[in-house]
């Protein structure tokens, strides 16, 4: 298993296993819900494997990470889809950011040489809705855009 994906069992998570499944790879899917990761992976075939966790908390991306870690020793690529509309910024920020930064760092030993994306939702989302603080409005936005370096 090659590439991760957390929120991979609907989705544009689900989608995008699907597209690199029919392209020859195996991936790991990450998601809360047993039922539908049980569904997920009958519907991608055996080059798919599903992780239960909720990422969003702290025990959750601790089982994620052993249960990765047991799984494989190398990953190419880490796409996080997983995510939630927050109604702020600090829910932004612990909701989606948070989890996502340390399950790759958490991964870091698994990802030498590999590839991290981070796909979101709607532009128009992405436009309105100021990440951390020091985005609340336009300009700050665009400063921060234009200041800040995402690898």
């Amino acid at each position: 298993m090659d590439i991760v994906i957390t929120g991979g069992t609907s989705g544009i998570g689900y989608r995008i296993a699907k597209d690199l499944i029919a392209e020859g790879h195996q991936v790991i899917i990450i998601g809360q819900d047993a039922a539908k990761g049980r569904a997920s992976v009958a519907q991608l075939g055996k080059a798919a494997f599903f992780i239960q966790a909720d990422l969003a908390t702290k025990s959750g991306r601790n089982q994620a990470l052993a249960s990765i870690k047991y799984k494989v020793d190398k990953i190419h690529v880490l796409v996080h889809t997983a995510g939630v509309f927050p109604s702020s910024a600090e829910e932004n920020i612990k909701a989606n950011l948070v989890p996502h930064y340390q399950l790759t760092m958490g991964l870091a030993d698994r990802l030498t040489g590999g590839r991290v994306l981070i796909v979101t939702g709607d532009p128009q989302t992405i436009q309105q809705l100021s990440i951390c603080e020091e985005q609340e409005n336009t300009l700050q936005r665009a400063r921060w855009l234009l200041t800040i370096k995402l690898y």
